[in-house]
């Protein structure tokens, strides 16, 4: 059914339009591209509005209530991508999909912690005059969490594809979903049930396995019945970051059914592994070209490709749809320019991008405050949810000694391997040392609580380094620390040489311990390389370094031992799989203490015998003794509120913050910069600056139509230094 014509979206968008321009016709004070301290803007008449229009909007189009044209009509936005070359599958192959985000719907938007806000979520406009605030339409308008297994979203109905006929629906989904179970192999899988199903058009139904297959298999070949891996479900804090779709708002949106249901229907009509595995030959061979993107209909989001022929060798120019729920976008068109990323940091420097992720330094980087104009500016900067940790291997017969540990920590000057591996105005060491970052800690636990916790020095502290080194039992000898068995320890520090920011980091924590008198060698590899070092059960490095990039305490204090995953707690030693911890297992995968594992008793004391070794003797003060096994899956019972797992999880902090099995070092600042001279852009204090789970906000925000339409070019001028 072809989507039904709402005869109020024209009329609301120009109303729009009109509203907000009715203080912009006298322009602002600031400087101008000229750089003239003032502009008047030309063709507004005078302030009676007797020019090419009246005080009250009578323009149209474009136009502002003074009949003026707007700055530009067209924002443009750049990405590394090839579109001779580029694939907008799900189910690409290669990294071919870039830009694709331009041309969804949002799924929600999502603060730091767990707020999350779907359809309807409000935002204020204090940069468009004559409009307080705006709803923001997403496709999903509703979700339920019902703990231990159940959760559900509801579908907007109003959310289309480009094609204007196929709704973004729970039936959308599900085919999406099918598509998937068939293409990661699951289908005859015994132990994997299809765990999803549109209990209406627009009411989608998904659950945690609980021991039983709910649904009759849609390939009737597939195994029936009781599943073999039995699970207890979760609670309300776990499940609340599943309910909607668990990733970026940008890339929630399920492929077009005219994509997946034909492949839906193949799996399901399989009648082995081997047909299947033909049929996923097939799916990724499957390219959805940009231009067969915009002559099928199948993209979604305000702004479309609405041919082709609106695709070129270097860039996709999308119009603003007519029809769209999300009508107070005023911006009429998208560029999308592809350019390589040496190429792309050319067009920041020369200010031909209107909006683009990450902070804008003062003089570091190739895009800095003194390379690009007056014009481009930083709008705002927030501590993302994003950062990297050290992860210490307790194998490693140094590093096993709890003493060693801290003391390596202390030894190094964090801001220092900030500043010289991500940037000085990038990185912000965390102040507070529970295992997670800065953000997550202050968004699940009492600032009472975080103070009480040990604080290992920022600047290096090598007085306080080395008092520790004698308690681990090591002497200082020609410059080396020497340990109990006459050994010097000679550490091997992997990373991803890819990581053009972490080699900075990585020498600069080289360079700290060396000074100290502990020896460091770097071991940097491409992907493949690193993350074999890092897998299990080898665990092939000394030191690694590795991003923490939890959304949740859940996600930090895990037991699940895929390296990925990066958890407290790594898995098994002894058995496969490696990644799951057995009852019986004393130590983790990585040498760390799991079994009667005594924390001090007083919260925030770091007190321990000289020479503790992985699990300390005694703990001068009294110990609690914890399983920690345990204390992870506590933190996942059905039933356990949220505010009852945030107070369980105040003893995984303490571990953290007590035996550092990783040390979370610093988190990232990100940011958005962009052209102030040709577009209105929320304050840099406002919510919607940070409220993605996105690394950055630029997709999300012009998707959501904050950058507005400016009818004069003035703009402010750039601050002197952003760090005053």
């Amino acid at each position: 059914m072809r989507r039904p014509k709402n005869p109020l979206d024209e009329l609301s968008r120009r109303q729009y339009v009109q509203a907000i321009v009715a203080a912009s016709v006298a322009g602002a004070a600031g400087c101008t591209g000229d750089g003239d301290d003032t502009t008047e803007p030309s063709g507004n008449g005078d302030e009676n509005g007797t020019g090419n229009g009246d005080e009250n909007g009578t323009g149209n189009g474009t136009e502002n209530g003074g009949g003026q044209q707007p700055v530009t009509d067209e924002f443009t936005v750049v990405d590394n991508n090839v579109p001779e070359q580029a694939d907008m599958s799900t189910w690409q192959t290669g990294d071919r999909s870039t830009g694709k985000n331009w041309m969804t719907e949002l799924s929600s938007a999502r603060t730091q912690g767990l707020n999350i806000i779907i359809d309807g979520h409000t935002y204020s406009m204090p940069h468009v005059d004559g409009v307080e605030e705006v709803s923001i339409p997403a496709f999903i308008t509703d979700y339920t969490a019902e703990p231990p297994y159940d959760m559900y979203n509801t579908y907007n109905q109003d959310m289309y594809y480009w094609d204007e006929e196929t709704p973004i629906d729970a039936e959308a989904r599900v085919e999406h979903d099918y598509v998937y179970y068939g293409y990661d192999g699951l289908i005859f899988n015994a132990d994997e049930s299809f765990k999803s199903e549109a209990v209406e058009q627009y009411r989608h139904h998904f659950w945690y396995e609980d021991g039983t297959r709910r649904l009759t298999p849609r390939n009737s070949n597939a195994p029936s019945g009781e599943s073999e891996l039995p699970d207890n479900g979760t609670n309300a804090y776990v499940m609340e970051t599943d309910t909607v779709e668990g990733i970026a708002q940008t890339e929630a949106m399920p492929e077009h059914p005219g994509y997946t249901t034909p492949y839906a229907e193949r799996y399901a009509d399989a009648a082995n592994t081997d047909e299947t595995t033909t049929i996923t030959d097939d799916l990724n061979g499957d390219r959805i070209s940009m231009p067969r993107l915009a002559n099928e209909g199948w993209g979604g989001g305000p702004y479309k490709l609405e041919s082709g022929d609106d695709v070129s060798g270097t860039d996709a120019l999308l119009h603003l749809r007519d029809n769209h729920p999300n009508n107070h976008i005023d911006v009429p068109k998208l560029r999308i320019r592809f350019a390589t990323e040496d190429r792309a940091q050319v067009m920041r420097a020369r200010g031909l991008v209107d909006l683009e992720n990450g902070v804008l330094p003062m003089d570091t980087g190739n895009v800095n405050r003194n390379a690009v104009p007056d014009y481009t500016q930083e709008i705002a900067r927030w501590l993302q949810i994003g950062g990297d940790n050290l992860i210490f291997n307790f194998n490693n017969k140094h590093l096993g000694r709890l003493w060693v540990r801290r003391a390596a920590v202390a030894a190094i000057d964090w801001n220092q391997v900030g500043a010289n591996g991500w940037g000085p105005e990038v990185s912000e060491a965390n102040p507070h040392h529970i295992g997670v970052l800065e953000s997550v800690a202050e968004g699940n636990f009492s600032q009472d609580f975080l103070d009480q916790m040990y604080t290992y020095p920022i600047e290096a502290d090598q007085e306080l380094a080395a008092e520790w080194m004698r308690k681990a039992g090591y002497e200082k000898q020609g410059g080396s620390w020497v340990g109990p068995d006459g050994d010097s320890p000679d550490w091997d520090l992997t990373f991803n040489s890819g990581e053009a920011a972490w080699i900075g980091g990585v020498q600069t924590v080289m360079a700290n311990l060396e000074d100290f008198g502990l020896g460091v060698t770097l071991d940097g590899n491409a992907w493949d390389t690193y993350t074999s070092r890092l897998e299990p059960p080898d665990y092939d490095y000394d030191i690694g370094l590795q991003w923490a990039n939890f959304q949740t305490i859940t996600g930090a204090y895990n037991d699940n031992g895929a390296w990925w995953s990066n958890p407290m707690l790594s898995g098994s030693p002894n058995t496969s799989p490696y990644f799951e911890l057995g009852d019986d297992d004393e130590v983790d995968g990585l040498g760390r203490p799991v079994e009667n594992v005594p924390l001090p008793s007083e919260v925030g004391s770091i007190e321990a015998p000289e020479g503790a070794y992985k699990v300390p003797d005694s703990i001068p003060g009294g110990a609690e003794t914890y399983d920690m096994l345990d204390v992870t899956e506590g933190l996942r019972e059905p039933g356990v509120s949220i505010d009852q797992v945030r107070e369980r999880a105040r003893v995984p902090a303490r571990y953290f913050n007590y035996y550092l099995p990783n040390f979370v070092f610093h988190s990232y600042y990100n940011g958005v910069y962009g052209n102030v001279k040709d577009f209105n852009f929320p304050p840099a204090d406002h919510e919607i600056w940070g409220s993605t789970k996105e690394y950055g906000s630029r997709n999300y925000s012009v998707i959501a139509g904050m950058p507005q339409l400016k009818y004069d070019e003035s703009y402010p001028d750039p601050p002197a230094d952003h760090r005053s």
